[in-house]
């Protein structure tokens, strides 16, 4: 049975900013794709299997998710796949959402401006940002490289 005949969620095509806490310090990456049980994060920085680490999540509302995940899979120079690890269901819930909301507008005709999110997701998200590690605060309130 191959990884993909063992995932348990679908993954879809996105490309958010995302900045991660790492052993080696902070690093800005992008994701290549994303689903409810985790995202593939296009990344040169050096990173070890089975390690847990925290990133945040650039959404297109603008507000940063904190979230924390396992790597499961390296492809040196090119990136990692990460597991979530939910601290709560309401993270969990956040990440559906968010999936949800990427498929529908891909789906969508094309539009000006980013994926459309409902108001509803805004706040749980606004809400999950003020539980951002202090680590992860700095790194995504601070500008863009």
């Amino acid at each position: 049975m191959t990884g993909y005949e063992k995932r348990a969620h679908v993954r879809i095509p996105a490309s958010l900013e995302v900045r991660l806490m790492l052993a080696t310090g902070k690093h800005e990456a992008q994701t290549g794709d994303i689903s409810q049980g985790g995202c593939y994060i296009r990344s040169t920085a050096t990173v070890e299997l089975r390690t847990i680490i925290d990133i945040a999540i650039h959404l297109p509302t603008g507000h940063w998710l904190p979230l924390r995940g396992m790597i499961v899979y390296h492809s040196p120079g090119v990136g990692f796949g990460l597991r979530f690890e939910f601290s709560s269901e309401m993270e969990a819930e956040l990440i559906a959402r968010l999936v949800d909301s990427i498929h529908k507008s891909s789906l969508e005709k094309p539009q000006a401006g980013s994926a459309r999110i409902s108001k509803r997701l805004i706040e749980a998200i606004t809400l999950a940002a003020t539980r951002v590690p202090p680590a992860l605060a700095l790194a995504a309130n601070s500008p863009a490289r």
